[in-house]
């Protein structure tokens, strides 16, 4: 906790998240009748710390002079350690599983894969390289075709970062 101006004392919350990523209570410590188990969307396991160093993940602020309507998406890395959450890997995982399917990964050289796993890091984060790897990613795309280059777009775009998104989505 910490004061703001006029001596407001503001401080984020916990938030509750499944290892998939859905956002089960951003209030975990305020509303624990909201807290659960299992994610009833997807039915894994929930977490309120990073599972490298046990820092919470930050949820809900506090503060009388900020008001949120909607709940934030789970964050993909960790605020203290900067180590990638669980969803983040999985998304990631998926996403390089799905390339590898391609007939066309089997086309590409090693280093050419090598780059597009990279990319595949490179636009979970909100860095310059982000942009980088968003357009490696939409090269491979278009040489993917429709169908299964839509379904590697989803989820390139559920993992990616607000500037990796806006390469991904023109």
């Amino acid at each position: 906790m910490w004061e703001d101006d006029e001596s407001e004392v503001a401080y984020y919350d916990v938030d509750q998240v499944c290892l998939n990523g859905h956002v089960i209570n951003d209030r975990y410590n305020e509303s624990p009748q909201n807290n659960k188990k299992h994610c009833p969307e997807c039915g894994e396991l929930t977490i309120t710390q990073c599972i490298n160093c046990h820092a919470d993940i930050p949820g809900y602020y506090n503060s009388t002079k900020v008001a949120a309507l909607y709940t934030e998406p789970a964050p993909s890395y960790c605020h203290n350690c900067g180590k990638p959450y669980p969803w983040t890997e999985n998304k990631l995982k998926a996403a390089k599983e799905l390339i590898e399917l391609q007939e066309q990964w089997q086309k590409l050289g090693k280093e050419e894969q090598a780059s597009i796993e990279k990319s595949l890091a490179d636009i979970t984060k909100d860095t310059p390289q982000a942009t980088v790897g968003a357009t490696r990613l939409n090269k491979l795309l278009v040489k993917i075709g429709s169908g299964a280059g839509d379904a590697l777009k989803q989820i390139f775009v559920d993992v990616a970062s607000e500037t990796a998104k806006k390469v991904l989505l023109g």
